[in-house]
């Protein structure tokens, strides 16, 4: 997985990958509930894609440390986007943009230093295997991650005038056009981990 440097040079980057689709990930933590939103624009059709969904609680419950915490559900976002679209990403080139730190370097690395954040990595990557992703990772600040939105609403009544307004501005697709999220089985996140413990446990880089 290659990381990126930041917004300059997206062009360039995009020219040379061949990149297909666009995607911006989130996640939303609260007192009520862990959010997650997943858009994503296909440069091929011109078609944008999205879901939204609250976190399951047996997922939550599995997260180390006695519950969830923002950088968890911000991985888990990557992983449910390549469950929930399967067919969209075989064999395509994806430019990922995520305004999580943590979540990021666990998908440049393919590890990290945290047990739970480990196992999703292996799950991340496992998936992107099987089906035949090429993927570039990125940084984008919060503020220009059209899914923020989605992590933080269940529905397009509960966006506000200027997100609602910006929502319309990108084409995105109105409410009963929203994919039902996929979430992975909490039994299936637990066979890979093995596989997190099969690689070196040391602090990875951060951002």
């Amino acid at each position: 997985m290659k990381e990126g440097g930041g917004a300059e040079g997206e062009c360039e980057r995009e020219h040379a990958l061949g990149v297909l689709l666009c995607h911006s990930l989130d996640a939303c933590k609260n007192t009520r509930f862990g959010g997650l939103g997943v858009a994503i624009f296909d440069r091929a059709t011109g078609r944008r894609y999205v879901s939204s969904a609250i976190c399951p609680k047996d997922i939550e419950e599995s997260f180390a440390r006695g519950g969830y915490i923002i950088n968890q559900l911000e991985l888990l976002a990557i992983l449910t986007a390549l469950l929930t679209f399967p067919e969209l990403f075989r064999n395509r080139r994806a430019l990922w943009f995520v305004d999580n730190c943590s979540a990021l370097s666990a998908c440049v690395h393919g590890y990290a230093d945290k047990f739970d954040m480990a196992k999703m990595a292996n799950s991340v990557r496992l998936a992107l295997c099987s089906r035949g992703v090429q993927s570039f990772f990125d940084w984008v600040p919060t503020d220009a991650n059209i899914a923020d939105t989605t992590s933080r609403v269940s529905r397009k009544a509960d966006m506000s005038s200027v997100e609602e307004a910006a929502w319309n501005l990108l084409g995105l697709p109105s409410e009963d056009e929203w994919t039902p999220m996929v979430f992975p089985l909490v039994s299936a996140l637990h066979t890979y981990d093995a596989c997190a413990h099969l690689v070196p446990h040391k602090r990875t880089r951060t951002y």
